[in-house]
């Protein structure tokens, strides 16, 4: 279910977390964590909160649910719901550390749940606040992957979603590290596809996480900038405006949607023979020279 680009929230309002949580003390220790950050409303149960969703899922960044709730629903099936219905939404589980845990956080990752709370761990403070904001960004990085996978040649998934998760990786030296390829086998897998350089895809992979961020949260820019390792604001700023023709408040006001346009039609004109256009704004109505590739 895709979010409306109207009904945005002001820069200066808190983000808004939902949570699903009876432990009175686990609440605390959230609320205290996230001060300043974000407000949590409290529900008694995974189907409460999934019908609250309906009416705020625009300020909602976040959820946060024990293993089960008091109905005895299972975080695995509400994460599951809510990567079908309110992609977007980052899904983090407060539980405690037991002795088969590491086979049940697999299980419930392939559920769609982004992080964890340890409970007496990482529940605490900054650990906490920076969990369960970060995976606000995860849940971002999953809509950007839902709309690249209708794009992208199924042999460069891989190389996207390596770019939009991992954001600190900003050049393709690092991304071939971490997929555990030569440096050279990007370039490769596009000229095979006839598809963009991997220089220009990674560009378009970071900004579609920023489109991504924009649409779902009230942040900055500035913020959002740092987050993503960005030189500065202003050089996020001009690259956005370069690549996608837009300012960051259009796109806030647009949404993800309207920039997965834009990267369509650089894709299709990349595959029409026409040469890279590297920071250099995509207009429709200006014809770009034809590469001699």
């Amino acid at each position: 279910m895709s979010r409306s680009p109207t009904a945005r929230v002001g820069s200066d309002d808190l983000q808004l977390i939902f949570g699903c949580v009876a432990s009175p003390l686990r609440r605390r220790k959230l609320e205290s964590s996230l001060r300043d950050a974000a407000t949590i409303r409290w529900f008694n149960s995974f189907v409460d909160l999934r019908e609250a969703l309906e009416i705020e899922i625009q300020r909602v960044i976040v959820a946060v649910v024990e293993m089960t709730d008091p109905t005895g629903a299972s975080a695995h099936g509400f994460a599951r719901s809510l990567a079908d219905r309110y992609p977007g939404i980052g899904v983090v589980v407060y539980r405690r550390l037991v002795a088969e845990s590491e086979a049940d956080v697999c299980q419930l990752g392939a559920a769609g749940v982004h992080d964890i709370l340890l409970d007496g761990l990482t529940d605490e403070g900054y650990i906490a606040r920076t969990i369960v904001l970060d995976a606000c960004r995860r849940g971002a990085a999953d809509l950007v992957m839902q709309e690249l996978r209708r794009v992208l040649p199924d042999r460069l998934v891989p190389f996207a979603d390596a770019v939009v998760r991992n954001p600190a990786k900003g050049s393709i030296c690092a991304i071939a590290q971490h997929l555990n390829v030569h440096r050279k086998t990007p370039n490769t897998w596009c000229k095979k596809e006839r598809f963009l350089r991997p220089e220009e895809m990674l560009v378009w992979c970071r900004l579609l996480l920023v489109a991504a961020m924009l649409e779902l949260t009230s942040r900055t820019l500035e913020s959002i900038a740092v987050e993503l390792d960005y030189a500065s604001a202003t050089s996020l700023r001009n690259q956005l405006k370069n690549y996608t023709g837009m300012t960051a408040t259009q796109i806030r006001g647009t949404g993800l949607a309207a920039v997965i346009n834009v990267f369509k039609g650089r894709v299709a004109q990349r595959r029409a023979g026409f040469a890279a256009i590297i920071d250099a704004p995509f207009e429709t109505n200006v014809i770009p020279r034809r590469s001699t590739a």
